[in-house]
């Protein structure tokens, strides 16, 4: 059965209006169409409602606060229109069975955890008339069944933890225009085979690619001046690191000493690198 949230007294209902929890508290169907025109739905709106499974947000809807469905376990799929402009912290975490999201070209910031532990999250699509210009923290972290994302060209930051743990996420393309990858961004996801991060590139901060256990070469551009800790460690296949510049810091333990041998220009910090960290060397 389909709710429906009409419009009231045959009025045009202005695009002011905030949709709140207790406004939605009787509703006890499975599918759920918003035909009223709101502007915004408030912090924690559906929050931890399990019960329906389908939700259609209305035309005009230009803010998705905080936590507005966050834990919503029953949620298989919500049509996001495309007047969507903003979705807050948390807003979709935990919603385990959705498996698909087709995001809104004028949504400009994934904030922290907006997609956090979706676990049947298999797809997102993002067009490339897309606004968005940053991954906040944990965006996608732990959505153990992604297999499929385009982040967009002029995506600068892809912040800790982004995506965190997506192990089948076998492909993914970097934005040609990113500069800094934070901390534990890659951590044990599946990405498989030759990675080559794009030029322009800045600082990759530690344990970026920790066990990715896939990776089996990667070139890292002449533009990082940064590099933490442990960022290739824990990648068993990974055969050769190769450095086409000179980083002007290198933490520690970026490999794995006995599977991978980095590769630079002879004479460069690259070698005094590995020869004081105990690291196989040869020059490209």
């Amino acid at each position: 059965m389909e709710s429906a949230i009409e419009y009231e007294n045959n009025r045009l209902v202005t695009y002011q209006n905030v949709l709140e929890r207790n406004e939605i508290k009787g509703i006890r169907e499975t599918k759920v169409n918003i035909k009223r025109k709101y502007q915004t739905i408030q912090a924690g709106t559906f929050e931890n409602f399990s019960h329906f499974k389908k939700i259609v947000l209305p035309e005009g809807l230009s803010i998705i606060e905080r936590n507005a469905f966050r834990g919503c376990t029953s949620l298989r799929q919500v049509v996001l229109p495309s007047t969507v402009e903003e979705i807050g912290e948390a807003g979709f975490s935990g919603c385990s069975k959705i498996e698909r999201i087709i995001l809104p070209d004028p949504v400009t910031v994934l904030k922290a955890k907006t997609f956090e532990r979706c676990l049947n999250l298999k797809e997102v699509v993002i067009s490339q008339r897309s606004c968005l210009q940053n991954l906040e923290e944990r965006v996608f972290e732990e959505c153990v069944s992604l297999r499929s994302v385009r982040v967009p060209n002029q995506v600068r930051r892809i912040e800790r933890r982004s995506f965190y743990k997506t192990r089948e996420l076998k492909k993914f393309k970097f934005p040609c225009n990113l500069q800094y990858l934070g901390k534990e961004a890659f951590y044990n996801s599946g990405i498989e085979g030759l990675l080559e991060l794009p030029e322009g590139m800045e600082e990759i901060d530690e344990a970026a690619f920790y066990r990715c256990k896939n990776l089996e070469r990667v070139i890292i551009p002449s533009s990082v001046k940064v590099m933490g800790k442990w960022v290739f460690h824990g990648c068993h296949r990974l055969k050769y690191l190769d450095f086409m510049g000179e980083p002007e810091f290198i933490g520690e333990w970026i490999i794995n000493k006995k599977d991978t041998t980095i590769r630079g220009l002879d004479h460069s910090c690259i070698k005094k690198y590995c020869l004081e960290n105990g690291f196989r060397f040869d020059c490209l």
